[in-house]
């Protein structure tokens, strides 16, 4: 067998790659086989999810061991059991409890930007806190990982032409939830959103270390980005 880790926040396009790299099959043989008719019959949450879903965040991240010379069909179908496993046996049911007004694919949504902007595990309750807040109030999530995932690339900063850019995954533009996952959200990060901390922050701004600053209003909120910029 060969050992494959998927990291997580993994797009389909890294797994794709990833999967490629190791010999396994090729990048357009796993884009070929992503059909989600093609495991709907196996999966029935598969069936709730909106026309034009892809399976973008629903490979789980993880270390696998994977026999070579399958078809596409045997990897993917492999990701997908460990996503369903997980998801009904440690989330779904915290989803419940704490009475989280989302669907499973806006579960898996949300976690996977709480997974793009959380670099510290103990911020992503709190970073899932204030999207819910966000959601709550109507306003835009305000996301750089779903703009840089509407960019198709990666960016340590976005510019003010990068903010304006004409796509549903811009969440500065749009004051819901994007169409879908921007990657593969672990474990933490799904639990983050079935478990927000119950903060009113509505605002954050990241320190340069992993960590960020949170705040309530949008005064406090530039106070904080000076402070940060004062010590660049």
């Amino acid at each position: 067998d060969i050992k494959v880790t998927i990291p997580e926040g993994s797009t389909l396009k890294t797994i794709a790659a990833i999967f490629s790299e190791k010999g396994l099959i090729s990048e357009e043989d796993f884009f070929s086989s992503m059909q989600i008719d093609k495991f709907k019959e196996k999966y029935s949450f598969l069936k709730d999810f909106p026309p034009n879903a892809t399976l973008e965040g629903f490979l789980f991240p993880d270390t696998y061991f994977l026999p070579p010379g399958k078809n596409p069909e045997f990897y993917i179908d492999i990701l997908l059991k460990r996503f369903e496993d997980i998801y009904f046996k440690q989330v779904d049911s915290a989803v419940k409890q704490n009475k989280i007004e989302l669907s499973l694919y806006q579960v898996v949504t949300l976690a996977s930007i709480v997974e793009a902007e959380a670099k510290v595990d103990s911020e992503r309750p709190i970073i899932s806190a204030v999207f819910h807040n966000r959601l709550k109030k109507g306003m835009p999530l305000q996301s750089c990982a779903t703009v840089a995932y509407a960019l198709g690339e990666h960016k340590e900063e976005l510019s003010l032409d990068d903010l304006e850019v004409d796509s549903p995954y811009n969440t500065y533009k749009v004051n819901h939830l994007p169409p879908g996952p921007i990657g593969a959200p672990g474990l933490s990060s799904m639990l983050a959103v079935a478990n927000p901390a119950e903060v009113d922050y509505l605002y954050f701004v990241a320190k340069g270390d992993g960590t960020h600053i949170f705040s309530r209003t949008y005064s406090e909120h530039r106070k904080a980005q000076s402070i940060i910029e004062s010590k660049k």
